[in-house]
């Protein structure tokens, strides 16, 4: 045996004395050396070191030595620094840390290391996603938002207003505009470490050193003198919401008028915003009903096949916020029932009227005049902000000079049946500075419900992907296969309640959902209560081995498609488990395949929510490359039927998957030929799944009540394409990911 061999074994001796001891940062320093002295050992060692890296996390995590932990980390790359897997494994650790920053900077070394490893690309996106939200592109191509704040700041900064504070500064955009127009101390402040990053660099590369002093704190935590020198003349903001207020600005501004601003002057308003004025108007809308409720079958255009009898018990979503938030421009199946009406106006250059708004709570009722006939599906709400004394901005979806940086609040009523001509009240209500708005003819507001969330509701309400469930069910027991034991990993167990009901079938629901629901729809429908058994994800993933000893199961309902729009990764997991541990091994799984479908397009509006465009934020400021590093591919939660675009291709089948293929682990890879239909310029591409259940029997996510969005992958650069040309589009799926790219 040579020394090096020796060392070898004796430090492998170690390795697993130390792991015996529950001494992970001790192992990982044997483990480091042990692939120095034999290199050859390193693909052998690289499970055992994942597998470490997870204790040796949780336990320096829990005595709160992350610097040590980022120091493993280091000493880890410098023996596996171009292996992908340890690398998004190293990402993970620290996303779970809620270390965002540094997990992103993990996961995009795995991806520059293996651009196909789609667990690292998913988990890119989705960090990418929570630490810059979309809407900060959206806002930054708001042309209409952009110039009429600028052309505030310049009537107001400058020799009458010196001193600036810019609260929620993101970008910088508007700290750029107050230099621009003389202010000669700009203080700039976001609680978000990462647009404080981004806003520094637009700083340091548009003005001289130290123009503004940059805070990454809220404005609400700032001090003078600790984080200011002194009081200052003007405050510029834009810290609202689609229901103005949702972000705490009456909060903010009252903070700031005790302890940034100068006391008010009659003659210099301090605030840009100076006021807003907050309209609200009822509403019919399918597309807000169906998200919210149950709704009855006179409300779908497509047959709803044999429904549960639901008489007696009412559900409505899980509600967090005070309201929901929608994108109305784009609804056109939106109704207006009556002329909008003001609900609530704010002065912001008066700190009394703040504080009295945020210490009571303010109630008010506004009689409505319902113009048309519909369905009061919910109020929408909408905001004008009076910058100054002349120039404003609009959110409502009734203008045409609107902003397109906010959406709406929606406040969702119980869906009565209102008639033309005649009238109702409106009750709003600002309880210390939360809006909150309903109408007195809306019975929900008293009425017990059983809160569910958004995506049941929505799978619920979605009669034409039930009906073929039903065909699928049909034909199956036509064919002589046996229902007799069935699993529903559904988002709601309709038809294996419905198989228990008609068939007496054995059902195990497995679900997150209220147990006391599942019990009172057994109940109302007479179905024998010992034929139904539910279990959670978490009970079915810690019982799997005591589950696998019972009589194995006939039939596998489960659906893949989450109401965004992607594959459920977890869905993907539990269903490899399933069909390997309860199934039959001739049991039938429905659906049999997933089909991916798409078409290329051309979509400024996909564009703008995926990247500033902004010419003006390229030429006159250099803005777009810092936080255009923050873009994301993939875009989920898209309605094909709301996006402005013009097709490219007609739709074309990008993939076909077996079910039993769905939990691959290695990628699964298609490159599909695209005629191109018409000159323009390719920016993305547009999918959805369209799923075999049974034989010939089909559902597509794009049908108008589907309980599933759509998705779309918004290609780096535009690409010019002729009606003549073939565009290769090649994809990538793994697991549940699925990453699109033109070849």
């Amino acid at each position: 045996m040579t020394t090096v061999e020796a060392v070898t074994e004796l430090t492998l001796d170690r390795f697993h004395k130390c792991l015996e001891e529950g001494k992970p940062v001790s192992a990982l320093g044997h483990l480091l050396i042990i692939v120095n002295l034999e290199p050859t050992l390193k693909a052998q060692l690289c499970p055992v070191l994942l597998s470490l890296l997870g204790s040796l996390s949780i336990s320096l995590a829990a005595e709160h030595r992350y610097e040590d932990l980022l120091k493993c980390y280091e000493e880890i790359l410098g023996v596996y620094g171009d292996n992908e897997v340890v690398l998004n494994n190293i990402g993970s650790q620290l996303y779970r840390f809620s270390h965002l920053k540094e997990s992103r900077l993990y996961f995009q070394k795995a991806c520059d290391v293996n651009p196909s490893y789609l667990p690292a690309f998913r988990n890119l996106q989705n960090v990418t996603n929570v630490l810059v939200e979309r809407w900060h592109f959206r806002m930054l191509n708001d042309t209409v938002r952009n110039e009429t704040f600028r052309a505030a700041i310049v009537k107001r900064a400058g020799k009458a207003a010196p001193t600036a504070i810019d609260i929620g500064t993101g970008t910088g955009l508007l700290s750029l505009y107050l230099k621009e127009s003389g202010a000669e101390y700009v203080c700039a402040c976001d609680y978000s470490s990462v647009m404080t990053y981004i806003a520094q660099q637009v700083f340091d590369i548009n003005l001289p050193p130290k123009s503004v002093l940059m805070v990454n704190k809220l404005s609400t935590d700032m001090r003078i003198p600790a984080d200011i020198p002194f009081r200052c003349s003007l405050v510029v903001t834009e810290t609202m919401d689609s229901g103005l207020l949702g972000e705490h600005l009456l909060s903010t501004l009252d903070h700031a008028w005790d302890h940034l601003l100068l006391p008010p002057s009659p003659s210099m308003p301090r605030v840009i915003p100076s006021g807003a004025t907050v309209f609200g108007t009822p509403i019919q809308s399918n597309k807000i009903a169906r998200k919210n409720r149950l709704l009855p079958a006179c409300r779908s255009s497509e047959a709803c096949g044999e429904q549960l009898d639901w008489s007696g018990l009412s559900v409505r979503q899980i509600k967090s916020e005070p309201y929901d938030t929608e994108n109305l421009y784009t609804d056109a199946g939106c109704r207006y029932l009556s002329d909008p009406v003001e609900l609530f106006s704010f002065n912001f250059n008066d700190p009394q009227e703040i504080k009295q708004r945020l210490r009571s709570e303010i109630e008010k009722s506004v009689k409505v005049k319902f113009s048309q006939s519909g369905y009061l599906d919910a109020i929408a709400v909408w905001f004008e902000a009076n910058l100054d004394n002349d120039l404003k901005i609009t959110t409502s979806p009734l203008s045409e000079d609107h902003c397109t940086s906010w959406h709406h609040a929606i406040f969702p009523c119980d869906s009565n049946y209102v008639v033309a001509d005649t009238e109702a009240v409106l009750v709003c209500k600002c309880d210390r500075g939360v809006l909150n708005v309903r109408m007195d003819c809306d019975i929900s507001a008293n009425q017990s419900v059983i809160p569910l969330e958004e995506s049941v509701i929505r799978f619920l309400n979605s009669p034409s992907y039930l009906s073929a469930l039903g065909k699928a069910i049909a034909r199956v027991c036509s064919d002589g296969l046996s229902v007799s034991r069935v699993i529903d990993m559904s988002l709601f167990p309709h038809q294996g309640l419905l198989l228990s009901k008609n068939l007496e079938s054995k059902l195990l629901a497995i679900n997150d959902l209220p147990n006391h629901l599942i019990k009172k729809l057994v109940k109302r429908n007479k179905i024998k209560s010992e034929l139904v058994s539910r279990k959670t994800f978490c009970e079915t993933e810690r019982a799997k081995n005591d589950l696998a000893m019972e009589e194995k199961y006939d039939l596998l309902i489960v659906n893949f498609v989450e109401s965004r729009g992607e594959i459920s990764q977890d869905l993907v997991k539990m269903t490899e488990e399933v069909i390997g541990k309860f199934l039959k091994p001739n049991g039938t799984i429905i659906p049999c395949k997933t089909e991916i479908w798409g078409r290329l397009v051309s979509s400024t509006q996909l564009v703008n929510e995926n990247r500033v465009t902004n010419p003006r934020l390229e030429t006159e400021f250099v803005l777009n490359k810092f936080i255009n590093e923050y873009r994301v591919s993939t875009h989920l939660d898209v309605n094909m039927k709301e996006v402005d675009f013009e097709p490219l291709s007609e739709p074309f089948l990008i993939a076909s998957i077996p079910t039993r293929q769905m939990y691959s682990k290695d990628n699964l890879s298609w490159e599909v030929k695209v005629p191109i239909i018409q000159d323009g310029r390719l920016q993305a591409a547009l999918y959805w799944f369209n799923t075999a259940l049974y034989n010939d029997v089909t559902y597509s996510t794009s049908s108008d009540d589907s309980f599933a969005s759509q998705a779309a992958e918004v290609f780096s650069e535009d690409i010019p394409v002729s009606s003549s040309d073939i565009v290769i589009l090649k994809c990538l799926y793994s697991y549940g990911v699925i990453k699109l790219d033109v070849v």
